[in-house]
Formats: structure tokens, C-alpha cells, sequence
């Protein structure tokens, strides 16, 4: 079974699609992260409430930032991905569970 659905492993397909094609491909990658992230039972229990659709519009614009980003010059460095990843994810999980159990 697949966390996202098909929708969410068509994803890195659609976004190599939107690199080698700029332009209307680029909602592709953009719809289909919705899709895959709708399908989640948040959707349901909240309906389309603020909140919902501030997650479904961040989902879409998400991966036309992250295509946008790649036609970008780059005038900063950026860090290799080398052992300190190992320890962002778990640290970055655990601090959005302390923010959400505070609030």
C-alpha cells in the first residue's frame, strides 16, 4: 500500500516531466501534489475550512517554488547532504510535535 497513493508516486515522474518542459507541464507536479495530499482523512474531518485550504494551496505551490528554484542562479552555498541529515528529520518531527502539542 502507498502512503500517497498513486498520485504521490506518479509525483517524481511529473516533476522530471516539469524540469525537461517548462511551462503549463509545471501544474502537473502542482495538481498531483494536491491530489496525493488530499487523500488524507484530515480532509474529511475538516472539511474545507481555512486551515484545509491553506494545506491544499501550500501542496500546490510547494513544487512550482521547488521548479522555480532550479531555473534560479545561485549566489548562496548550499550545505552536501552528508551525516547531518540523519538527525534534521527525527529533530525537525519531534519539534512539530512539541508545536502542535503546545498550541
Amino acid at each position: 500500500r502507498l502512503m500517497y497513493g498513486v498520485f504521490g508516486a506518479l509525483l517524481p515522474a511529473a516533476l522530471l516531466l516539469a524540469i525537461q518542459r517548462p511551462g503549463l507541464v509545471w501544474l502537473l507536479p502542482a495538481s498531483l501534489c494536491v491530489l496525493a495530499n488530499s487523500r488524507n482523512r484530515w480532509l474529511a474531518e475538516w472539511e474545507l475550512q481555512p486551515y484545509t485550504l491553506l494545506i491544499l494551496a501550500t501542496a500546490f505551490a510547494a513544487p512550482l517554488i521547488g521548479l522555480w528554484l532550479l531555473r534560479r542562479t545561485r549566489h548562496f552555498r548550499i550545505w552536501p547532504v552528508k551525516r547531518w541529515v540523519y538527525w534534521f528529520y527525527p529533530s525537525h518531527l519531534v519539534a512539530l510535535h512539541l508545536i502542535r502539542t503546545l498550541s
